[in-house]
């Protein structure tokens, strides 16, 4: 189903496949999908028409090979390349993808290609203006804005209004750092109160994907010694996709509530008898 998918809109395959986008290469999502950190939905003609005729060129080698498409043992064999000894060996395909490499067919993928990249400067050059002035529709904004014209528009998101449609990335309006951030990447552990050391364990145990090394980014953000928290143990290689074990989360959380009592005692200096 994914890939019958990806081949009726090559232009959402790579997000179908990894849930993230590549919008300057062609590689979006459709327009009533979130994605994230990349937000930008606008298609390019020129990579649409680049994938499809790329699709089209493959199916045409497997079927100028003479290969049976309904058997996978045969298909994938067909396609695979092999090292029988320090060199790579192409498959059986080989033969004709240099015939259809002399076709029209395929030289007109060549000059699509090229059409695709002089076309990518502007595009580049919307996405990533050098003065957010500098995109047209902006300074026609402000030319109506100085005749006295507005255009208003009903049933606009508020939260997203400040964007312009071919922003690359998420522009915040201000300040606006994730709960995440907001109690942990930007709080010194001294500063931590009790119930974000309480979330911050428990985050620590449900680590997930690059969680780990977040973690420690907060440490060197912080100043402190990885090995403080880590010992390194001879004889033992740690993996970061193993999370962190209770004896390491411990060792963390007992850190943060030493410096958070010796801040107290800063704060509070005990008066002289």
């Amino acid at each position: 189903m994914i890939e019958a998918l990806a081949r009726l809109f090559p232009h959402y395959a790579f997000w179908l496949v990894t849930g993230i986008t590549d919008a300057t290469n062609g590689h979006v999502a459709p327009d009533n999908a979130q994605t994230f950190p990349e937000r930008l939905y606008q298609q390019s003609d020129g990579a649409s028409q680049y994938f499809r005729k790329s699709l089209v060129l493959f199916r045409r080698l497997f079927e100028e090979s003479g290969v049976n498409l309904e058997d996978d043992h045969q298909r994938m064999y067909a396609a695979e390349r092999t090292r029988p000894l320090a060199h790579w060996h192409d498959s059986p395909l080989v033969d004709a993808a240099y015939r259809i490499s002399q076709s029209r067919e395929y030289s007109e993928l060549g000059e699509i290609w090229e059409s695709r990249e002089k076309y990518r400067a502007d595009d580049l050059k919307r996405i990533w203006p050098t003065s957010p002035d500098d995109r047209p529709w902006v300074q026609r904004a402000k030319d109506a804005k100085e005749q006295g014209l507005s255009f208003p528009i009903l049933g606009v998101d508020p939260r997203t209004a400040h964007q312009d449609h071919c922003d690359l990335y998420y522009v915040p309006r201000g300040p606006c750092p994730t709960r995440f951030a907001l109690s942990v990447l930007n709080t010194s552990p001294a500063e931590l109160t009790g119930e974000e050391l309480e979330r911050l364990r428990t985050w620590l145990k449900q680590l997930q994907d690059d969680d780990l090394s977040v973690f420690f980014q907060y440490l060197e953000h912080h100043g402190i010694d990885r090995e403080l928290i880590f010992p390194w143990e001879p004889g033992t290689i740690r993996f970061a996709w193993l999370g962190m074990a209770e004896s390491e989360i411990e060792r963390f959380v007992n850190y943060v509530q030493k410096l958070r009592s010796s801040r107290s005692r800063e704060t509070y200096p005990a008066r002289a008898g």
